[in-house]
């Protein structure tokens, strides 16, 4: 498994908690976000590699570089970086993608940095060529989350009025594209790229949830995406957010 972070967050609203460095790598329970989401996914996959995103004109690219490592040095996982603009967690994936290529040797999980999962062994166990991280949405209190449903057949629902309510999920922004998807998921991102850069990525671009349009595209063209129901998250996004690390 490959994991690709869109990492490039600072954790304004945190204060004096990001303390000039990526949100993702404030410390949690003595350790930073990222270690505890790379240690719980190894957990349940062989990680092979690990793809950070940093802001152009900051320190980020060595500040991931000194984390991995610190933590991670001898593990045998593999460690890069992209360096771009801030335009949101979409184009965050654009950029790990020119690393990957377009037939990358393992799955990938893509996810946001600010968030973890209970259960990351869901993105592996399914039919799907393309699982979408989320949990039951009347758990998804603390923040307004974009809606998805579960067809009677399993496959994704984004169309709020079709989702039936106790088939109700909430995007987490995690997450899981197999091998035999990535292909047409790289060129169709990439087209949509060079084509509506500006309108995709500079417009309203902030946030996981600028994803849906690449999953409705692929479903058009015959990529199964259903749902994985990581069970709970912990998400820093304000300083009392800490406890929930606590609990997962």
């Amino acid at each position: 498994m490959l994991l690709t972070m869109a990492s490039a967050g600072r954790g304004s609203r945190l204060g004096n908690m990001a303390c000039r460095r990526p949100k993702t790598l404030i410390e949690v329970k003595g350790k930073p976000i990222l270690a505890h989401i790379i240690d719980r996914v190894r957990e349940q996959f062989p990680l092979k590699g690990v793809i950070t995103t940093s802001r152009l004109g900051t320190n980020g690219a060595w500040q991931f570089a000194e984390f991995m490592e610190k933590h991670y040095a001898g593990s045998g996982i593999s460690f890069a970086n992209v360096a771009g603009e801030p335009r949101g967690v979409g184009y965050a994936f654009f950029l790990a993608m020119g690393l990957v290529g377009r037939t990358p040797p393992q799955d990938i999980i893509l996810s946001v940095s600010d968030v973890l999962a209970r259960d990351y062994s869901v993105l592996g166990r399914s039919k799907f060529d393309v699982l979408i991280g989320a949990i039951p949405f009347r758990e998804s209190r603390k923040k307004q989350r974009m809606m998805i449903g579960r067809s009677p057949d399993g496959n994704v629902l984004f169309d709020a009025s079709s989702v039936v309510l106790r088939r109700c999920y909430a995007n987490v922004g995690i997450y899981c594209v197999k091998r035999s998807a990535f292909s047409a998921f790289h060129t169709t991102f990439s087209d949509r790229m060079l084509n509506h850069s500006s309108d995709l990525f500079l417009k309203d671009a902030k946030g996981e949830y600028r994803m849906t349009w690449i999953w409705q595209e692929l479903q058009r063209q015959g990529i199964k995406i259903g749902i994985a129901d990581v069970k709970a998250i912990a998400e820093l996004n304000h300083p009392e957010d800490l406890p929930d690390f606590e609990r997962i």
